[in-house]
């Protein structure tokens, strides 16, 4: 066969919330990478997200993240597209004016708003993300503090409990907007998504974009499942991710990755 590039997103396809990954989906990874095929990891989570345990010990040959802004070729960076200031700022002013607490993602580190931070919803996932990461989830205000620069590639945040009505001049200009069934909305530059993530792998590695394999579950992916050259969603993902797919492979919880590298005869 052919050699193909495949594109995994991460959760709920590869991992679930309890950060545990079917066995059988490590050794299809490991199966498609023995036949030559190279298979990249291809998430919304920022960079600082992915963590090396359990995910990147696996072995890929490379990273999208943030919905496309990052990308990551054999441990090298090549794409890092950061949030200019003055959209950060008209952000920052969003979120306050909607009583919103975003988290601000970048590729070093997770930023919150102090003036918000106690209004988001779900403080168990602040508490998860602060015990993931430590010192690389800190406040907007603090980085300023530091002199540091925000260097942020999206804005991710929570409409439960919000009247959010979606973005107006000049954010909606910038951003794309990405809801989510679970009432996640997730801010991302209007001329990046894993799709473009994937055009760019593939324009750097010399690869036709009709020997890409993209597979995921969610509306993030979209993009990629259409635009890669074979498109297979979970059996677990949403509807509208089941209807632009090639193929519906079973759920992450009944082997669906590894039964659907097999369906393709990559292992």
């Amino acid at each position: 066969m052919k050699k193909k590039i495949i594109f995994v997103d991460i959760d709920n396809t590869l991992m679930d919330y309890r950060k545990e990954i079917p066995k059988s989906a490590i050794e299809g990874i490991k199966r498609c990478r023995e036949k030559g095929h190279l298979v990249f990891i291809c998430t919304g989570r920022s960079r600082v997200m992915v963590p090396d345990k359990p995910v990147l010990n696996i072995g890929f040959d490379g990273i999208v993240a943030a919905c496309g802004a990052y990308c990551e070729i054999q441990g090298k960076t090549f794409l890092d597209e950061l949030i200019p200031d003055k959209i950060m700022e008209e952000t920052i002013c969003l979120l306050r004016e909607e009583g919103m607490g975003g988290i601000f993602e970048g590729t070093s580190c997770l930023l919150y708003d102090e003036e918000t931070v106690d209004k988001i919803k779900e403080d168990k996932f602040l508490g998860f993300l602060k015990k993931e990461l430590g010192n690389r989830f800190l406040s907007l205000q603090e980085r300023q503090r530091q002199k540091k620069k925000w260097m942020v590639n999206k804005v991710s945040f929570s409409m439960v409990g919000g009247g959010f009505e979606g973005l107006k001049e000049p954010l909606d200009k910038f951003y794309k907007e990405i809801r989510h069934d679970y009432h996640t909305v997730e801010l991302v530059p209007r001329n990046f998504s894993k799709g473009t993530g994937i055009e760019f792998v593939c324009k750097k590695m010399g690869i036709d974009i009709e020997d890409t394999i993209a597979i995921g579950d969610s509306m993030n992916d979209y993009e990629m499942i259409q635009g890669a050259g074979v498109g297979i969603a979970m059996g677990n993902g949403s509807q509208a991710i089941k209807q632009c797919a090639d193929y519906v492979t079973k759920p992450m919880g009944e082997d669906g990755l590894y039964k659907a590298l097999e369906y393709f005869g990559l292992l």
